[in-house]
């Protein structure tokens, strides 16, 4: 009596058919995600390879150095930044330039941007040459970070050569305008 039960609730294979139903809808499902996860694999190979503006392959340019007071310093295609905070404010009393501290993270896509395309501008490469360019990220350095009370990414102060607070400035910026900041505040 059981498996008359049973058999009633069986959908019958539709007419033409050799297939129950259920495997045919499982076929499709398959064929669905498979076509979903070479969509994926597309997307993601094209965004990692992609050319920049000029046609060429371009990887973020990152070169470890070291500078006249042992600070580390990172240059990101175009500008060469210090990441030990009291070196690089050494080396601004001692060159007597000002100071341009960013803080900044590895997942704050604002960051990344300026990074990828704002600091990489020829226009803002140049102006930054009037400065000593700090980059600290807050969450190694959370001392500077309360120091300077810091809540938002990215942050940049722009300090006079002895430490003083010229501007401080939060968020992305187009090259241009950023370029145009540092040109202003360069002069001071």
């Amino acid at each position: 009596m059981n498996n008359e039960k049973n058999n009633q609730n069986v959908n019958p294979p539709s007419e033409g058919s050799s297939c129950p139903a259920c495997a045919c809808k499982s076929k499709t499902g398959l064929w669905i995600l498979l076509i979903a996860v070479i969509i994926l694999a597309a997307g993601f190979f094209a965004n990692r390879f992609s050319s920049d503006k000029d046609g060429k392959n371009k990887p973020e340019e990152t070169v470890n150095t070291a500078t006249a007071d042992s600070a580390t310093a990172t240059t990101t295609a175009g500008i060469t930044w210090n990441s030990d905070y009291q070196a690089g404010m050494k080396l601004a009393a001692q060159q007597n330039k000002p100071v341009l501290l960013s803080f900044t993270t590895s997942w704050c896509p604002p960051c990344q941007y300026m990074k990828k395309d704002v600091y990489t501008h020829p226009a803002v490469s140049k102006a930054a040459e009037a400065f000593v360019p700090i980059m600290i990220d807050p969450e190694k350095e959370t001392a500077l970070a309360d120091q300077y009370k810091i809540t938002a990414y990215p942050t940049y102060i722009f300090l006079q050569p002895d430490g003083k607070i010229i501007e401080t400035a939060v968020g992305s910026s187009s090259p241009e305008d950023f370029a145009a900041k540092l040109t202003g505040l360069g002069k001071k």
